[in-house]
């Protein structure tokens, strides 16, 4: 068994021992109390830090202090998958109250417009609004039809599934949130492939010109002296030679 599979054997061994700890079930709870499992040395480090981490908080360092007073009655340590399950339940909704905030979630996003970029927008943040819900929180599918319905029904780009919407009976499927989601990701896949066609045409008809190299330049021959010049010194040195030869004369 080579390092990697070890390693991922062992993180979901810590995750199925974790797990219970966040279900707030009593069945759920009594494991978390009754056993510290594989990891008994992590289940104790993992108590200590969570009674440290919890004190600024109201009420729930009177449930923890109960329960570590009861371990010590006993002579055990404190299992911190047990104040994990304490904390969960601290924090816990009712089922009721849970699936009214999912609901309130999905139904604030909002179509800002019917461009493409737009619906794009829209779906982006609903499906993120989606994925962040159980499944089992989420709102009926008639529900969730009618909402998207009234989001969708100025888009002209959907206009047909639109219109077979407004035509159907009031018990149809296509009132379903299913049937107009699936028309909006339909279009927007669409539009998406169109666009990479485009690019490729684009590129295709304005190639990219092949790099010329760079062209020297010249060198400039240095200017030659004027011929006055050497003129002008032969005539200054047969001058100087016949006066020379004149003292001699003398």
């Amino acid at each position: 068994m080579d390092a990697l599979t070890l390693l991922v054997k062992s993180e979901e061994a810590l995750a199925q021992w974790v797990a219970p700890a966040f279900h707030v079930d009593s069945v759920k709870a009594s494991e978390c109390l009754e056993s510290s499992g594989s990891f008994p040395r992590l289940d104790r480090w993992l108590a200590g830090e969570l009674i440290k981490s919890i004190k600024g908080l109201p009420e729930l360092p009177f449930t923890v202090q109960a329960y570590v007073e009861g371990c010590t009655r006993k002579v055990e340590a404190p299992r911190g998958k047990a104040v994990l399950n304490m904390i969960s339940r601290h924090f816990d909704l009712d089922r009721n109250r849970g699936a009214l905030l999912a609901a309130q979630s999905v139904f604030q996003s909002n179509l800002q417009g019917c461009s493409i970029k737009e619906l794009q927008d829209f779906s982006t943040l609903t499906m993120r609004t989606f994925r962040s819900i159980p499944a089992e929180d989420w709102p009926s599918q008639r529900m969730l039809g009618e909402w998207l319905f009234h989001q969708l029904r100025q888009a002209w780009k959907l206009e047909r599934a639109i219109g077979l919407i407004k035509r159907s009976d009031p018990s149809s499927h296509e009132r379903d949130f299913s049937f107009l989601w699936e028309r909006l990701w339909q279009l927007l896949v669409e539009e998406r492939e169109d666009a990479n066609a485009r690019a490729i045409e684009m590129s295709l008809k304005s190639p990219k010109k092949a790099s010329q190299p760079a062209t020297k330049t010249p060198a400039v021959p240095g200017k030659a002296p004027p011929a006055t010049v050497h003129i002008r010194h032969s005539r200054q040195i047969t001058l100087l030679n016949a006066l020379l030869g004149t003292k001699r004369h003398l």
